[in-house]
């Protein structure tokens, strides 16, 4: 992929740059934002005390 990234024009690495670093603060930000429940073994969810 890096040696790829060095013959094609200019625009294709920064696309794949931007949109690598665009995926990794949108996992990010869902992990903060939508965050599990514990449960226990019956899948039944655990309540916060």
């Amino acid at each position: 992929m890096g040696f790829f990234s060095f013959t094609v024009p200019a625009a294709l690495p920064l696309y794949w740059t931007v949109g690598g670093l665009f995926l990794i603060v949108q996992t990010l930000l869902s992990k903060a934002i939508y965050k599990s429940k514990p449960v226990n073994k019956n899948n039944e969810i655990v309540s916060e005390k």
